[in-house]
C-alpha cells in the first residue's frame, strides 16, 4: 500500500505520521517513511550544495523542482524496501504571498497511491509552531493561514479525486488508531460525532469525551472539537472587551506545552474565514463517515449546529443516530434521524452491530 500524507507547516502532519508508523509497527505491519522535505535537504547536501534550514523555499523555483524530482525518483527506486510505504509531503506552499505546488503530479501518477490524508489542526497551534521554526517567524498572519491550510486540503482531495482514490481529513488531536484503521481496516465504519459544543459546560465535555472515547473502541470517530479556532476566538473576544489586545494560546510541540501571543485584531480580521472554515470542516467530516452519531446530551438546549448537521447527514443520505435522554423529541428533530437512543448504553451497544 503506498499512502500521501499531506499537511501545512505546523500542523504536526509529520507527527501523526511517526505516532501511526509506531502503532503500525507494534502490529507488525512493514511501513517505511518517505520524507519528502528532509529528503530533499539531504539530497542538496550529497550533492555538495547543503541548505541552511529555513531556505529551501527560497531556492529558484527550477531548482527546487529539480531536486523534487530526484527525491520522487528515489522514492519509486525504493518503493519496494518496505510492505507499505507513507509519502510524507506537502500540497503546496504558500511563501512570500504566492502559492506554489508541493508536488507534482506526474510522479503521483507514477506512484499511483492507494489513499490519501490530510492532516490539520487548530490555525493558532499551527502559527505557534511556526514561530518556533527557523526561517518561518512572522511570516504569516492567521488569515493567511487559514487560506493555506484549507488550500493544502483542497489540493489533496482533488488529487485524491482525479485517481479516484479515497480522502480523508484528519486532525492532529486524533488518535493514531484513527490513520491507522482506515488505512489497515479498509471494513472500519467511520462516524462524525455531532454535539452542542457552544453552550457547553467543562464538565458536559469531558462527558462528551468520554462517549466519545467509548466509541473509538468499536469504529473511528471524527470529533469536530479537535479543531478549536472558533473556542478561541470566543476567548479572544471575551478579552477584546476587557481592554486587552492579545490573547496568549497555548499549543503542543514535541509533547510539550508552549504558548504563541496573538493580536486580537489579527483574530478579529479572520473572523469570516474563521466560521465558514469550521462549517465546511465540519460538512467534510460528515461527508467522508459513513454515518453520523448525535450526542444530544441536554434536550434544552438548541443547537443550530448540530441540528444544521443532522440536516445535512440526512439529505446526503447518512443514517443519523442520536442519544436523546428523553422519549419525546420535536417532529422537525425526529424527521432527520434514523434511530433515537435514550441512553448512550444502548446506542453503543447497537454502534457494535452496524
Amino acid at each position: 500500500m503506498i499512502i500521501v500524507c499531506t499537511g501545512i507547516s505546523g500542523s504536526g502532519r509529520r507527527q501523526a505520521i511517526v505516532a501511526m508508523m509506531d502503532l503500525a509497527r507494534k502490529k507488525g505491519i512493514d511501513l517505511q517513511i518517505k520524507n519528502v522535505g528532509q529528503m530533499m535537504y539531504e539530497k542538496a547536501e550529497e550533492g555538495g550544495f547543503p541548505i541552511e534550514e529555513g531556505k529551501i523555499l527560497d531556492l529558484p523555483q527550477f531548482t527546487l523542482r529539480s531536486l523534487r524530482w530526484s527525491v520522487f525518483e528515489d522514492i519509486l527506486r525504493t518503493i519496494d524496501d518496505a510492505d507499505h510505504t507513507i509519502i510524507d509531503t506537502h500540497a503546496c506552499f504558500r511563501w512570500k504571498k504566492y502559492i506554489f505546488d508541493g508536488f507534482d503530479y506526474s510522479y503521483l501518477s507514477k506512484l499511483n497511491p492507494d489513499i490519501y490524508f490530510n492532516v490539520m489542526d487548530t490555525v493558532f497551534s499551527i502559527k505557534g509552531r511556526l514561530e518556533l521554526q527557523k526561517g518561518w517567524q512572522g511570516k504569516h498572519s492567521i488569515l493567511e493561514l487559514l487560506i493555506w491550510r484549507d488550500e493544502d486540503m483542497a489540493l489533496t482531495r482533488t488529487f485524491a479525486e482525479i485517481q479516484n482514490k479515497d480522502f480523508y481529513l484528519l486532525f492532529y488531536a486524533d488518535p493514531p488508531e484513527s490513520m491507522y484503521r482506515i488505512a489497515f481496516e479498509r471494513d472500519v465504519k467511520k462516524a462524525y460525532l455531532s454535539y452542542p459544543i457552544s453552550f457547553a459546560t467543562p464538565k458536559q465535555v469531558k462527558e462528551v469525551e468520554a462517549f466519545r472515547d467509548e466509541l473509538r473502541k468499536e469504529i473511528v470517530i471524527f470529533d469536530p472539537l479537535s479543531i478549536r479556532d472558533i473556542s478561541w476566538q470566543t476567548a479572544a473576544q471575551a478579552l477584546e472587551k476587557q481592554g486587552k489586545d492579545e490573547i496568549a494560546i497555548p499549543f503542543n510541540v514535541d509533547g510539550r506545552e508552549e504558548h504563541v501571543q496573538i493580536s486580537i485584531q489579527e483574530i478579529r480580521e479572520a473572523r469570516d474565514f474563521l466560521m465558514d472554515q469550521t462549517v465546511n470542516t465540519d460538512f467534510t467530516l460528515i461527508d467522508q463517515s459513513d454515518f453520523i452519531v448525535v450526542d444530544y446530551y441536554d434536550p434544552d438546549i438548541h443547537s443550530p449546529g448540530v441540528n444544521s448537521e443532522m440536516q445535512y447527514a440526512h439529505d446526503n443520505g447518512k443514517d443519523v443516530y442520536i442519544y436523546w435522554p428523553e422519549s419525546k423529541m420535536s417532529p422537525f428533530l425526529e424527521r432527520n434521524i434514523t434511530q433515537h437512543f435514550t441512553t448512550q448504553e444502548d446506542l453503543i451497544e447497537f454502534i457494535k452491530t452496524v
